[in-house]
This record gives C-alpha cells, structure tokens and sequence, in this order.
C-alpha cells in the first residue's frame, strides 16, 4: 500500500507538471515553428513565415509593404483629429481598413491574422490583441523611424529585405 501511494503522488505530480509545461496561448505557441521576439511588451513567439499579417498604424504598414509583405488589414491613423481625413487616401488593394485611431477588434479576430504587429501606443489594448494572435508592438518615434523598420524586419523575419532597402536608400543619398 505504501508503495502503491508513493507512485500515486508521483504519478499526480507528473501530470501536473507535463500539464503546466504544455500550456499555450494565442500569443506564445510551443511550436519549432516559431521565433521569440522581444518587444515593448516582453517576448513574444511569433510564426516563421507569417501569411496573415496585420499591421497598427501607418508607419508599421507602410515598413511591412516596404519588406515585401502585403498585410491583410491594417489602421489609419486621423491626420490632427479630423476622422474624416487619414494620411492615406486609399489604403493598399486588398488590404481592409479595420479602423482609425484603434483598430476593431471583433473585425480583428474574424480576419484571424497570425501576426499582428504594431506601434507601442497600442500598450492598453495589448491583452486583447494578443488573445486573437501572436502581437508584437515596437516603438515608434518618428526622430528614429529607421528603428521601427528595423524591428519590423526581425518580426517578420525580413532582414535581408531590410538590408537591401538601406542598400537602396543609401545609393539614393549619393545619387
């Protein structure tokens, strides 16, 4: 009997423990098909090669288009307060608008992107965001613009792209 008891507590314990060490979330799946991403809201696991990626602000979709990847839907910011005038007259074809200011989030999670990347002034939506996928938000300061292409480029796993992109502005400063 006590030895009975003895693999009993361990077997529970066992279960427990596999239990807790497999437990995943929409923002942190535990896949070989994955990269950590360190960003302003920690790490997050983020797709190898993301198919459906959707893009918070302006800046964000315009460094994503840049890299060579056409995001499925994306926000716009409101060119000083006005909601009737964006800084984009007409998004991207096939790229669906899914709100001004913030984005709409049962939009959002009806498009099931597996991506979202986006600005850090999302911060108080982030719990939301990342329950409908994978979210990576960086800083953006428009002093260092070149820092948010760069993070850009390392969450969709386009540095190469990025380095052709410097390539190619650079060749253009000395022209």
């Amino acid at each position: 009997m006590r030895y009975f008891c003895r693999w009993l507590i361990l077997g529970l314990i066992g279960f427990i423990l596999v239990t807790a060490c497999h437990h995943t979330s929409p923002s942190s799946p535990l896949t070989g098909d994955c990269r950590i991403i360190q960003h302003s809201m920690g790490e997050t696991c983020v797709p190898q090669n993301p198919q459906q990626v959707v893009t918070l602000s302006l800046a964000t979709l315009g460094n994503t288009i840049s890299l060579g990847v056409k995001p499925i839907a994306t926000t716009n910011e409101v060119h000083q307060g006005n909601p009737s005038v964006t800084f984009v007259s007409g998004n991207p074809e096939g790229v669906k608008l899914i709100g001004l200011k913030e984005p709409n989030l049962e939009i959002l999670s009806q498009l099931k992107p597996d991506l979202i990347i986006g600005a850090d002034w999302y911060k108080g939506i982030y719990p939301q965001l990342s329950q409908i996928a994978p979210t990576v938000l960086g800083e953006l300061n428009y002093t260092h613009w070149d820092r948010h292409l760069s993070f850009i480029a390392e969450a969709l796993g386009k540095q190469e792209a990025e380095k052709a992109l410097w390539a190619n502005y650079n060749q253009r400063i000395k022209d």
